[in-house]
């Protein structure tokens, strides 16, 4: 199952107080995770993507994602480890002057093999997380 979220991150968000967004999925492994910058951002907006408190992208903790123009894709095999996992993204971009979207594709194999439990789990996980 492949996943796409954006996070539009707006001009001058500090570190401090980054843009977020909170997403749900179900129970697999991801396997592959791709973060699209657009043209523009100049290396100066910089995302995360976290379950939880255990950072997925990218491994160490230090880091941040940049980019300008690029499709980055990082091969993995990452178990969620929630019964209900939310991935969180979050970005920054101090001293810029315009809103920036970033893009991320998720690739999950879910631990169940049937299609339509797969989707129901994860339109109940939505409403979940829309009434939280």
């Amino acid at each position: 199952m492949r996943f796409v979220y954006d996070l539009t991150i707006p001009a001058n968000t500090l570190e401090t107080a980054p843009a977020s967004i909170v997403k749900p999925l179900v129970m697999g492994k991801i396997t592959r995770v791709q973060v699209r910058f657009l043209r523009g951002c100049h290396n100066q907006v910089r995302v995360v993507m976290r379950e939880g408190l255990t950072k997925i992208i990218p491994v160490a903790d230090s880091d941040t994602m940049i980019g300008d123009g690029q499709i980055f894709e990082v091969p993995m095999s990452f178990k969620l480890t929630d019964t209900a996992p939310k991935i969180t993204f979050e970005g920054w971009s101090p001293g810029t002057d315009y809103p920036h979207t970033i893009t991320f594709f998720i690739d999950l194999q879910p631990e169940s093999g049937d299609e339509r439990s797969v989707l129901e789990e994860l339109f109940f996980a939505a409403a979940n997380i829309e009434n939280f």
